[in-house]
């Protein structure tokens, strides 16, 4: 799968990665840290991500 990590604009490919939690442990992030997209539509950590698909993970901060 192709992932766009923003907003760096970095393209990674990915592979062996089955859910939303399994893709952010592998790139070093927490649920909290970043909001993760497949054709505009927000994922939560357990839905399945599939080897076709092309995913934004967007970093966020919380700044208070």
């Amino acid at each position: 799968m192709q992932i766009t990590v923003q907003p760096e604009n970095k393209i990674r490919d990915i592979t062996r990665v089955s859910s939303v939690l399994g893709l952010l442990n592998r790139l070093g992030l927490k649920t909290t840290q970043a909001l993760v997209i497949r054709d505009n539509q927000l994922l939560t950590p357990d839905q399945p991500i599939f080897k076709d698909d092309r995913i934004i993970v967007r970093k966020v901060a919380s700044r208070g």
